[in-house]
C-alpha cells in the first residue's frame, strides 16, 4: 500500500513541479560529430583522361574548384554520408548520362577516410553543317535536334537544341550528350522564291530530315560519341507553295481564336496566317502533310478545338471549321474496402461524400491523363473537382489524341480497374476525338493491396542498382526503384496477382515499360504471386546490362 501512495506522490509532483522534476533529471547532450574525415580526388575527361581544372565539386555545404592537375581536396569534414557532385560548363557528369543513376564511387560514405575518387566528366558532343539545295545556301531557317530519349521507362520525342541557319546556310548545336539524334530542317516559304510559269509559281522547302527526306523513316540517325564534333549537311530540296483559305465557324468576337498547322509528330509551324473578324483564314505552305489546328475559348473558360489533316498537293480554299466545346469527361470513383482475415467486402462509397472531404479518401485521388506516342507536343491533362457542392471528378478542355490514364491514390488504395466503355484502361490508351462525347471513366480502388520488399546482390554480395516490378496484367504498369547496397527498393499497394522481377546495374534508356525490349531479359525474371495484405521479401541476382 506504501509503495502505490508513494507512485502517486511522485506522479503528482511531476504534474505540479515539471520544471523541477526535469532539472532533478537532466538530458544528456548529445555527442559532438568528429570532424576528422578527409576526402580526395580527381576530376579527369572521361574521353581522353586529362585532368579537368576548375571543376566544381560539391557536396552538402562544402564544395571546391579543382587546381590545374583536377585535384580536390577536403579536410576536418564530419562523418557523413553524401552523394558528391562535379560540374563544369561544356561536360555532363556520370549521373547526367546514367538518367540519373548516380555511381557507386560518388557517395562520401561515413567512417574511415575513403580512397582518393576518380571522377568523370563526359565532354559535350556538337553537330554542325550547312543547308543547301538548288538554290544556293539557305538562310534564316530553323533546324531542330531531336531525340528518343527514355523517362519512366517510356520513349518520347525531345528537342535537344536548335539553330537558325547563317548567310551562308551553316549551323551549329552544342551541348549535347552522347546518343542518336535526328536532324530536323522546319519547313519554311521566306524567302519566296520564284519558280517557271505565268504568273510565276512561289516555291519553298518542306520540312526534311537529314540527309534531306521527308520520311521520318528513311531519315539517318547521327550518333553522336562523347566529345565528338559530327558534321552533317542537308540537302534540301525546292516544293511549290500553295494557298491554303477557309473559314472558322462556331465563336463570338472575344473568343481569341487561333488557327496553326502542325506537322504528325506534334511540331507546331511558324507559317503566316491571315485572320479577321469574320472567322476568315489564309496561309501559305510548302506541300506536305499536315495537322490543320483552330482552337478558341468559349463560355466558362471551354475549349473551343477542331482538327483537320490536310494533304497539300494544290491550294486548298472554302476550308469550314466548326468549332464545338470540347466535352467534359466525368471521372466515376468506387471504393471497395477489403478488411483483414475477412472475405466481406463492403463498398465505402461512390465518388465523393458531399460534407466529408477532408476524411474520404477520394480527395486524396490523382488521375492524370499524358499523351502517348513519339510526339513534339505532349499534353497533360488533370481530374479536378466539378463542383465543392457535389465533390466530384471531371477531366475538361481534353483536346483529341491518345492518352495513357495515370490513377495514383492515397490511402493504402490502389486501382484495381480503370475503364472507360469497353477500353480496359490498365492496359489500354485512351481515344479522345475531336467533337464526340466521350462515356466516363470508372475507376475502382480496393485497399487489399500487397507490399514487397526486395534486395539486390551480385555474386552473393549485396549490390546497387535498379529493382523492376512487372504486371503480368497492365504491363504499363510497371515500376522501377534504385536500390542500394544493404537497402531494399519498396513497393506498396500492389494489386494481388503475378509479377515478373528483374534488377539491373543500370537501366539507362531501357523502355521496360515495352515488354518486347525486355525479351532478352525476361528468363532470367523471377515470379512471384502476391496475395491480399500480402507483405513479403524477396532476393534478385543483379542483371549486367551493356552499355
Amino acid at each position: 500500500m506504501s509503495s502505490i501512495s508513494e507512485s502517486l506522490a511522485a506522479l503528482a509532483l511531476g504534474v505540479l513541479f515539471p520544471a523541477a522534476l526535469l532539472f532533478a533529471q537532466p538530458q544528456a547532450a548529445p555527442a559532438p560529430v568528429e570532424a576528422n574525415q578527409s576526402l580526395t580526388g580527381t576530376v579527369v575527361n572521361s574521353v581522353t583522361g586529362e585532368p579537368v581544372r576548375r571543376a566544381l565539386v560539391s557536396f552538402a555545404q562544402w564544395s571546391t574548384l579543382t587546381d590545374g592537375d583536377g585535384r580536390f581536396e577536403f579536410h576536418d569534414l564530419p562523418h557523413l554520408q553524401t552523394p558528391i557532385s562535379v560540374r563544369k560548363p561544356g561536360f555532363f557528369s556520370e549521373q547526367d548520362v546514367a538518367g540519373g543513376q548516380l555511381p557507386e564511387n560518388m557517395v562520401v560514405t561515413s567512417g574511415s577516410d575513403p580512397a582518393p575518387i576518380e571522377a568523370k566528366l563526359i565532354p559535350e558532343g556538337v553537330v554542325f553543317g550547312r543547308v543547301e539545295s538548288e538554290a544556293g545556301p539557305i538562310e534564316g531557317t530553323q533546324v531542330k535536334l531531336l531525340a528518343a530519349r527514355v523517362r519512366d521507362g517510356e520513349r518520347h520525342w525531345e528537342q535537344q537544341g536548335f539553330a537558325i541557319t547563317g548567310d551562308d546556310g551553316s549551323f551549329r548545336i552544342a551541348n549535347l550528350m552522347p546518343g542518336s539524334y535526328y536532324l530536323l530542317l522546319a519547313a519554311n516559304t521566306s524567302p519566296e522564291l520564284s519558280g517557271p510559269g505565268n504568273p510565276p509559281k512561289l516555291l519553298g522547302y518542306s520540312e526534311s530530315y537529314y540527309p534531306g527526306v521527308q520520311d521520318t523513316a528513311a531519315a539517318t540517325a547521327l550518333v553522336v560519341a562523347p566529345g565528338q564534333q559530327l558534321q552533317a549537311d542537308i540537302s534540301a530540296k525546292l516544293a511549290p507553295v500553295f494557298q491554303v483559305s477557309g473559314t472558322v465557324m462556331g465563336f463570338t468576337p472575344d473568343s481569341g481564336i487561333s488557327v496553326q498547322f502542325a506537322t504528325d509528330s506534334g511540331d507546331v509551324l511558324a507559317f503566316p496566317t491571315e485572320f479577321d473578324d469574320n472567322g476568315n483564314f489564309r496561309s501559305r505552305l510548302p506541300g506536305g502533310s499536315y495537322i490543320l489546328m483552330a482552337r478558341g475559348q468559349g463560355p466558362d473558360n471551354a475549349l473551343l478545338a477542331m482538327d483537320m489533316p490536310l494533304e497539300l498537293t494544290g491550294d486548298l480554299r472554302g476550308i469550314k471549321l466548326a468549332l464545338a466545346p470540347s466535352s467534359p469527361i466525368p471521372v466515376n470513383l468506387r471504393f471497395v474496402n477489403v478488411a483483414r482475415k475477412s472475405s466481406r467486402v463492403a463498398i465505402v462509397n461512390d465518388g465523393f461524400t458531399p460534407g466529408a472531404v477532408a476524411a474520404s479518401p477520394a480527395s486524396a485521388v490523382n488521375i492524370q491523363l499524358e499523351s502517348t506516342g513519339p510526339t513534339l507536343r505532349p499534353l497533360q491533362f488533370f481530374a479536378m473537382r466539378e463542383s465543392p457542392a457535389e465533390q466530384k471528378l471531371v477531366l475538361r478542355n481534353v483536346e483529341a489524341g491518345r492518352y495513357r490514364v495515370k490513377v495514383q491514390p492515397g490511402f493504402n488504395w490502389y486501382p484495381s480497374s480503370v475503364r472507360c466503355g469497353d477500353v480496359d484502361l490498365l492496359r489500354d490508351s485512351l481515344e479522345v476525338r475531336s467533337g464526340m462525347r466521350s462515356p466516363p471513366i470508372e475507376v475502382e480502388l480496393r485497399n487489399d493491396g500487397a507490399n514487397l520488399r526486395v534486395s539486390a546482390f551480385s555474386e552473393g554480395a549485396p549490390a546497387a542498382g535498379w529493382v523492376l516490378l512487372l504486371p503480368l496484367s497492365s504491363p504499363a504498369g510497371a515500376q522501377a526503384q534504385p536500390v542500394s547496397v544493404g537497402t531494399q527498393a519498396i513497393f506498396s499497394n500492389l494489386p494481388p496477382g503475378e509479377y515478373s522481377l528483374l534488377a539491373f546495374d543500370q537501366i539507362a534508356g531501357l523502355e521496360y515499360k515495352e515488354l518486347s525490349s525486355l525479351s532478352q531479359y525476361l528468363g532470367r525474371a523471377t515470379r512471384v504471386v502476391l496475395s491480399s495484405h500480402q507483405d513479403r521479401e524477396t532476393k534478385l541476382e543483379m542483371v549486367a546490362r551493356e552499355k
